[in-house]
């Protein structure tokens, strides 16, 4: 913040004009602090350009992500069609994959919820061809069922491949778990 001092003044007959005046501003120190918060990492900057990739590539596959804002976070989620329920692209330096995320503001709700998948669940990992990690998190009050394509750094991937492999897999998750939600007789809100 920087305080000012605002003072008029006239030259000969002229309107008088503003003239400001700085009494205290903010040291080099706290300068330096605002500039390096303002930068994004090298890893926001490439999850930025990855979810806009995504983005341009799911206009037509999956439309919940279509206009959908990209950010600088390992995860990009979308709409599952059920409030608290999303359909959620990751992309870190361990690994990158997909997942439904689980978070309807109630914990116990939240494991009724992935119960209640899980009673499906040879059938839903027979559907997608691979099996995926159903996880209560204990630490927290989400659950979530996760599929990770790959176990590496999604920095050091081909960029298209990665990019395509995220929007396939979505897809096919999107489709072998979007009915079953909606057939969810749980509450989730």
């Amino acid at each position: 913040f920087y305080l000012v001092r605002l003072e008029a003044i006239a030259i000969d007959d002229s309107n008088p004009a503003p003239l400001f005046s700085v009494i205290c501003e903010p040291d080099d120190d706290l300068k330096a602090v605002a500039t390096h918060n303002k930068e994004l990492t090298d890893r926001g900057k490439f999850n930025l350009n990855l979810w806009s990739e995504v983005v341009a590539h799911c206009q037509s596959v999956l439309p919940q992500f279509a206009g959908r804002k990209p950010s600088k976070y390992h995860f990009f989620g979308g709409s599952s069609g059920k409030g608290g329920l999303s359909f959620t692209f990751l992309a870190t330096s361990g690994f990158y994959g997909v997942e439904l995320y689980i978070d309807v503001q109630d914990a116990d709700q939240n494991e009724l919820i992935l119960k209640s998948l899980m009673k499906d669940q040879r059938a839903i990992e027979a559907e997608f061809g691979h099996k995926f990690d159903w996880e209560l998190l204990e630490e927290k009050r989400a659950c979530r069922v996760r599929f990770k394509i790959a176990e590496e750094d999604a920095m050091q991937v081909d960029f298209k491949k990665l990019v395509s492999s995220l929007v396939d897999t979505m897809a096919k998750f999107e489709r072998v778990f979007r009915p079953r939600i909606k057939a969810l007789s749980v509450r989730a809100e």
